[in-house]
């Protein structure tokens, strides 16, 4: 009898790994000062925004230049969840998330019909559109932006409990916060992109970006 296994003494050593890193990780905030915090929370922000695009230019060849539109009506969505709703800071996040998916839908339906540079400056002008949209949006500042208020962020969820377990002030706490909610982003992420590009719609992008002919022939949708 045999059997077909696909796990590797590197893949056993990743999967022992990677819990280590992040619980220790997760930890560092306990022996790291404010401003290693700080310069890890901005390398782990860039790094999911790398690895998104690398996942449609690496993986996908297919290269855009509009993400920013995406990552900018998510945070002003989730600004208008604190300032007009009066939501608390940490709650409000998952509604940016939200709102880069309903606009991420029809936009896909167009952008994903074109190839090459046509695809770029599709993009493009979806960035450029809703950024001449979110523009018009005065209450949240307009194009030029807005901060959160200061009775928002005195009472951010989870804060309280970060300053009795490590003894810091709010505004390390909250730095803290950002932190492990930036880790459990890039965590999120990765794991995501681990699985799409190991099921068969990973499987179909790589073939569209290799030859998007033979790709048709063998039954990909593109």
């Amino acid at each position: 009898m045999y059997r077909l296994t696909t796990r590797t003494r590197a893949g056993t050593v990743t999967a022992i790994t990677v819990p280590i890193v992040i619980v220790a990780a997760l930890a560092l905030p306990a022996v790291a000062s404010r401003g290693v915090i700080q310069d890890l929370f901005f390398i782990l922000t860039m790094l999911t925004l790398a690895q998104i695009w690398n996942l449609l230019a690496g993986y996908g060849g297919l290269v855009s230049v509009g993400q920013q539109a995406f990552v900018g009506i998510g945070a002003y969505a989730m600004f208008a969840g604190v300032i007009l709703l009066g939501w608390n800071p940490v709650l409000a996040i998952p509604l940016g998330g939200l709102a880069a998916l309903v606009l991420a839908v029809p936009t896909a339906f167009f952008a994903f019909r074109l190839q090459g540079a046509y695809f770029a400056i599709g993009t493009w002008v979806i960035a450029e559109v809703t950024r001449l949209l979110v523009a018009q949006w005065k209450a949240l500042g307009g194009g030029t932006g807005t901060s959160l208020p200061r009775e928002a962020t005195s009472s951010i969820l989870g804060t309280d409990a970060i300053r009795a377990l490590f003894g810091v002030r709010e505004a390390a706490a909250r730095d803290i916060l950002a932190y492990w909610l930036a880790l459990a982003l890039v965590v999120a992420v990765t794991g995501g992109i681990y699985w799409l590009l190991r099921n068969r719609l990973g499987l179909a992008l790589a073939a569209v970006r290799d030859n998007v002919d033979a790709a048709q022939s063998v039954g990909v949708d593109t």
